[in-house]
């Protein structure tokens, strides 16, 4: 870890390994894995765990989408994968962000999601509202 080789610690990937040999979520893919694992740290610091277990550090928090196979203009395309830097649990959160075309927009739907969104966060506590101002959210219309 501290070499920062991700390309040899996943080959030890549980995850990798069974999806590889055609076992779990045959039509799902995952994006590059390019940080460091995600768990299990001491909560509120960047050390992985100290505590008498010692857990060996995983990537135990993964964002997988399906891609359908038969319709490649279907797929929505990963632009960003990876993890966020916050500290209030044992895990590091992950984020991926995807482009999508779709054929119309309901503007009205849209509208009443936001307020409703936005009216959830009002009564977020602030580590709430840390994770969800942890990435990109929203929608671009072009």
């Amino acid at each position: 870890i501290t070499e920062k080789n991700w390309e040899y610690l996943k080959r030890y990937d549980q995850l990798r390994i069974a999806k590889s040999q055609g076992l779990i979520f045959r039509d799902f893919e995952e994006g590059n894995i390019d940080f460091a694992p995600t768990y299990k740290y001491d909560t509120g610091t960047d050390r992985y765990d100290t505590s008498e277990k010692q857990r060996v550090p995983a990537w135990t928090d993964r964002i997988l989408y399906f891609v359908n196979k038969t319709n490649p203009h279907s797929a929505a395309e990963l632009e960003t994968y990876g993890r966020c830097e916050m500290h209030f649990s044992d895990h590091r959160p992950m984020r991926a962000v995807f482009a999508v075309d779709v054929r119309s927009i309901n503007r009205e739907v849209v509208e009443r999601l936001e307020r409703e969104l936005f009216k959830q966060a009002k009564t977020l506590d602030p580590k709430q509202l840390e994770i969800a101002a942890a990435g990109p959210v929203g929608m671009c219309y072009e």
